[in-house]
């Protein structure tokens, strides 16, 4: 696993578990990875990566 999967797993995981601690949500990979692609489609100037 290279580095940057390495943080992007980790960050999922602190994700997941703040989510679950303060507001008692399970929240799936899949939902956060639609949400990552959703929030940097979102920043200005970032060109989309190709299909």
């Amino acid at each position: 696993m290279t580095k940057s999967q390495e943080n992007i797993k980790r960050s999922q995981e602190f994700i997941q578990r703040i989510m679950k601690e303060r507001f008692g949500q399970d929240v799936p990979d899949e939902d956060l990875e639609r949400a990552a692609r959703d929030l940097c489609d979102a920043i200005p100037g970032r060109e989309k990566e190709a299909a």
